[in-house]
């Protein structure tokens, strides 16, 4: 049996080395700066989110004395920026004690030191919502930054 000449076989390896190192190359020079470029911007949002913080307060909920579908009810909360940034809210969820998830759209910004008077009115029933909140969270541009609030702050009205 014949196999390669050794000088042959050695030029082979040469450039199949070549060719992977030429296409590491390649793929090393479009992904590390797109993956730094996406640490960077990373580091850039948890610096400013550090600087964050929002305050929920007078948030009433009320029923209309019947918690039947068709019925207005009315949700109203003060949003307060208390950090040091501009802040954009996108939602706010309520979560009574079964677990069951109520999804409020916000979609403002909050300048430094403003506030937002979020008002909702609702036709949907207020079982699962009326005195049974646990917890209520506002989804921010900072997902880190702590925006989970106590349920019991809620005034009932009418319910």
């Amino acid at each position: 049996m014949k196999g390669f000449e050794p000088l042959i076989a050695t030029v082979v390896l040469i450039i199949i080395a070549v060719a992977v190192a030429a296409m590491i190359t390649n793929w090393q020079s479009w992904f590390l700066p797109s993956y730094s470029e996406q640490l960077a911007n990373q580091s850039l949002s948890q610096l400013q989110c550090a600087r964050a913080g929002l305050m929920l307060d007078n948030v009433t909920y009320n029923c209309s004395n019947l918690c039947l579908p068709g019925v207005n009810h009315v949700i109203n909360a003060t949003v307060r920026n208390t950090g040091d940034i501009s802040l954009p809210i996108y939602k706010m969820y309520l979560e009574n004690n079964a677990g069951q998830i109520f999804e409020f759209n916000l979609n403002t910004t909050l300048a430094l030191d403003q506030t937002y008077d979020f008002t909702n009115t609702s036709s949907m029933s207020c079982f699962g919502i009326n005195h049974s909140i646990s917890r209520i969270a506002l989804v921010t541009a900072c997902p880190g930054m702590p925006s989970i609030f106590d349920g019991s702050i809620i005034t009932w009205i009418n319910c």
